[in-house]
């Protein structure tokens, strides 16, 4: 390629009279190079005083080399070490070269200075085969998602979960995270995922989502505004909203609630029912819990916040009984319960009852529980999974709304948590304590629900409708 530069060189010099003091090579078969690379790459080559500046992508890997002769392979390092304890091997890209004009008079672009400007994986894509093409088509193709998660002691910390859920089913796509004012809950959830998150300030929501540049839009924050819908799909947004009562869900694009029940009253971009329930991978692999004849554990969890306190009330009720028929209880409180040391204070007046928190791995404690007592969010789907026999009391009026857990798909409801009596949770717990036949009842008819397709149903829903949109544009 020298010769040819140099001769481009001299002919534009000329043709302008102008003398050039240095040479960018830009190559085509480097796509997703930007004029910001190009300038900050020009800019440490100046900064640097280099006579040749080289684009170059990381490559540091235990690495061969084979004699072409010989055939004998002989190692490129020293000794074996883990790839961050190496030193960097940086590999050309071809992408972008520097250099000052003085060199192509030499026939070489390289001088004695060299300087490397590293670029990311895929700004770093050099096309040579047909695979890196193909990469490539799929870089152009894929999407930015924003998740917009509310996640505070009100609302909990299942909306962070979901987008979680989401977020692993979409892989090659373009993610980010945004929480409401105020839900730094849900941001430090995301962030122990090491995903990209950043907390909204009070204001203008859509001008900040909109800065982001999305694609799709994905609100899990409950009730929307029709303003606030209406301002993202205006700069192109395709708007999916989840659990969405408020008036934004009419002007939105689609919208799921696994929550409520299926009902034809509903558009047809309401995507309503168990269908469209985000389980988590741990449930979808988890093993089928086993009904045991006799009852030796409770489960007794109300959510990341319980803002009723019902686990202190229910281990109040149940752990005399418990204790009496040899029934350990364990119960489990999330990052938000605000409660924990009456709750403690409580649960130390009884050997058979403990105490976890936040605890990682949701699905080995409820598969080990015989019955579990919880409210009527995403938990009861998550115990239909495993066959848990579950009894729900509805922590407010929302959740009544909540009517996949009824004894129709085998679940013990007992009403509003305001309503429900002392000696109904007590009755709850002694019946099915004593009837093993009523437990095997209520696992095999949980059990009859597919729930292990949500999240795909969701991803295909949502890019239905995107392409749909594009198709439109």
């Amino acid at each position: 390629l020298d010769p040819v530069i140099d001769e481009a060189y001299r002919r534009m010099s000329d043709l302008h009279d102008c003398h050039y003091n240095n040479v960018i090579t830009v190559q085509p078969t480097s796509p997703f190079l930007t004029s910001a690379i190009l300038n900050a790459a020009l800019n440490q080559y100046i900064d640097t005083g280099a006579d040749t500046l080289f684009s170059v992508t990381d490559n540091t890997h235990l690495s061969w080399k084979r004699d072409r002769n010989s055939l004998a392979v002989t190692p490129n390092f020293e000794k074996r070490l883990n790839r961050q304890w190496m030193d960097q091997v940086l590999k050309e890209t071809g992408s972008i070269q520097i250099c000052d004009s003085a060199l192509l008079s030499k026939g070489s672009r390289i001088g004695s200075r060299i300087e490397l400007f590293e670029l990311g994986e895929v700004e770093g894509v050099d096309i040579d085969t047909p695979f890196q093409w193909t990469f490539c088509e799929s870089v152009v193709r894929r999407q930015k998602w924003v998740f917009v998660i509310v996640g505070d002691t009100l609302t909990g910390s299942g909306h962070a979960y979901r987008a979680l859920t989401l977020a692993d089913w979409l892989a090659g796509e373009e993610t980010e995270f945004v929480c409401l004012p105020g839900s730094e809950l849900a941001s430090s959830i995301l962030q122990s995922r090491n995903y990209r998150v950043s907390v909204l300030k009070t204001g203008d929501i859509a001008s900040q989502i909109l800065d982001l540049n999305p694609d799709i839009v994905v609100n899990d924050v409950l009730d929307t505004e029709s303003q606030y819908v209406e301002e993202l799909r205006r700069h192109g947004a395709l708007v999916c909203n989840f659990e969405d009562c408020g008036p934004g869900a009419d002007k939105a694009d689609v919208v799921f609630n696994a929550l409520y029940d299926h009902s034809t009253e509903f558009g047809s971009k309401f995507h309503i029912g168990e269908k469209y329930f985000c389980l988590r991978n741990e449930f979808r692999f988890a093993e089928v819990s086993k009904v045991r004849e006799e009852v030796s554990q409770v489960l007794i969890t109300f959510g990341g916040t319980d803002p009723n306190n019902l686990s202190a009330r229910v281990v109040r009720i149940i752990a005399p009984f418990c204790e009496r028929n040899n029934i350990e209880i364990n119960i489990i409180t999330g990052p938000g319960y605000k409660e924990t040391k009456s709750l403690d204070k409580l649960i130390s007046q009884y050997k058979n009852v403990r105490r976890l928190h936040s605890v990682r791995v949701m699905s080995q404690q409820m598969a080990k529980a015989d019955i579990c007592f919880t409210s009527c969010g995403r938990t009861i789907y998550e115990l239909a999974s495993l066959g848990v026999p579950a009894v729900c009391i509805a922590q407010n009026d929302r959740e009544l709304l909540h009517t996949f857990a009824r004894p129709a798909n085998g679940i013990e409801f007992l009403g509003l948590a305001s309503q429900v009596t002392d000696d109904q949770i007590l009755k709850s717990v002694s019946e099915l304590s004593k009837t093993y036949a009523l437990r095997m009842m209520m696992s095999e008819v949980t059990r009859q629900h597919d729930l292990t397709r949500g999240c795909e149903r969701i991803i295909r829903t949502i890019q239905k409708y995107a392409t749909l949109k594009e198709d439109k544009i």
